[in-house]
């Protein structure tokens, strides 16, 4: 949208219900296997209504014709439950609450060079986000989370034509 600059968002909605759905299950009363229409029912794990990933950049022209382009971006979803499915019910032993995950990004290029080095962080703010949730084998509900705050340098160099 301006000289340098770049800018993205993307926009995910989910309508998580089934327009048709049937499924065979075992009726202990009749002591048969009957039909079950579950059309219309929410898909309930693990699906959140709606997610945002956005970020902005923008490239500076240094003094010495190299260049710095610095980035900041997020990662923005609705709330889902990681068990609902499992256990059949609503329920928050496994419910990830809404989350913003923040990332930056800092890549200087040198004018005449075959290389370029970053700066990053992902997860900045440190958000505790679900990555893995349910009954284990043992019974016992096991939870897993995302990785924290992250931070690194990265160099890349060319070689070649």
């Amino acid at each position: 949208p301006w000289d340098g600059g770049f800018f993205s968002l993307d926009l995910g909605v989910l309508d998580q219900e089934y327009s048709s759905f049937q499924y065979l299950t075992f009726d202990e009363d009749l002591g048969t296997t009957v039909t079950v229409d579950g059309s219309g029912n929410a898909i309930l794990a693990r699906t959140p209504d709606w997610t945002i990933n956005a970020f902005i950049e923008h490239e500076f022209q240094l003094a010495n014709g190299g260049t710095i382009r610095p980035q900041l971006g997020v990662y923005i979803q609705d709330e889902y439950d990681w068990d609902q499915a499992i256990v059949g019910q609503n329920s928050t032993q496994c419910l990830q609450d809404g989350f913003a995950k923040w990332r930056v990004r800092a890549t200087y290029e040198p004018p005449e060079g075959n290389w370029q080095a970053s700066m990053f962080g992902y997860n900045i703010t440190d958000e505790r986000i679900i990555n893995l949730c349910g009954a284990g084998r043992s019974g016992v509900w096991e939870v897993g989370y995302a990785a924290p705050d992250t931070w690194g340098f990265e160099f890349t160099a060319r070689f070649g034509g």
